[in-house]
């Protein structure tokens, strides 16, 4: 059985300008997403994901290349039947209430018992008490729940999503992050982007990055994160002092006990250098960085 998702060699190029110059936003992209995986596609602005997603879901065409999802070409009705995508930035009829878009979208997908899936999908992304009301009445954290909720609405084995956090609060982002989740825990396959990169840490087995219309990382998000920064993290009680010392890169304040991060190669030695400030330790790990220190060291060296 083939990958959900396969894109090849795909190239796009635009004619800009009275001259028509060629401007080339895509190159040689190529990335596969495997099925049961949850791949987080990410980059800065302007780096070529909402352009890919376009390509992917069959709304542009590649000017050279190809992309397969879920075996066959992204612009037959029978392939897009089978996925379930969400714009960044949703067109909802601001006249419909949140009841009238869905059920719109059930009789397009024509499903056998709206009503039940319906219910279902409000209690999920928490919109139950706002069924009646307008949509055009909603702040865009609402809607971008709403427009999640028409991805899931047919049951799709395969979920594309642009920027699903987009205009979230902190209580929407996790409602969203338990649904993501969830549907991993089903056996979907997701392909989202994202340029909030604790949600990628928090959510993907997987993980895709572009720069300047190029991929430059593919692989597990275990590997994009987790290099160690020859530093160690040591917890210990406050004592009445700031810890400090040559040893010290970093030291916080964290309710009644220091958070201390320490120049060293092994534990050991932090050990030693943690005993020599006077530091009781409570925990100890190695630091390792982030998602974020890694995508930028990756696209910094692409762009050298």
């Amino acid at each position: 059985m083939s990958a959900p998702i396969v894109v090849e060699g795909v190239d796009k190029s635009i004619a800009v300008g009275f001259w028509g110059r060629k401007k080339k936003l895509l190159e040689r992209v190529s990335f596969v997403v495997d099925a049961g995986r949850t791949v987080g596609f990410v980059g800065v602005n302007g780096a070529g994901k909402s352009t890919t997603i376009k390509h992917i879901i069959g709304c542009a065409r590649p000017t050279a290349g190809t992309i397969r999802v879920l075996g066959g070409d992204p612009r037959e009705a029978a392939v897009r039947r089978r996925f379930g995508y969400m714009p960044e930035l949703p067109y909802l009829p601001p006249t419909l209430t949140t009841d009238e878009v869905l059920r719109l979208h059930a009789a397009l997908c024509v499903l056998r018992d709206p009503g039940r899936r319906i219910d279902e999908l409000l209690e999920l992304v928490g919109l139950a008490q706002r069924r009646r009301e307008r949509v055009g009445t909603f702040s865009k954290g609402m809607q971008t729940r709403l427009t999640l909720a028409l991805a899931l609405l047919a049951e799709p084995e395969l979920l594309i999503l642009d920027e699903p956090m987009s205009g979230l609060d902190p209580v929407g982002r996790q409602l969203v992050r338990r649904i993501l989740r969830e549907q991993a825990s089903a056996g979907r396959t997701i392909l989202f982007s994202s340029h909030v990169l604790s949600d990628v840490e928090a959510l993907c087995t997987d993980v895709v990055v572009i720069d300047a219309g190029t991929i430059v990382y593919t692989g597990g998000a275990a590997g994009a994160v987790g290099e160690p920064t020859g530093r160690w993290v040591v917890r210990a009680p406050d004592q009445g002092t700031p810890p400090s010392g040559g040893a010290i890169v970093d030291a916080r304040r964290e309710s009644d006990t220091w958070v201390v991060s320490i120049a060293a190669t092994t534990g050991e030695e932090a050990v030693r250098l943690a005993h020599g400030l006077g530091l009781a330790i409570i925990a100890l790990e190695p630091e390792r960085r982030s998602l974020e220190d890694r995508l930028l060291g990756i696209i910094g060296r692409s762009s050298s």
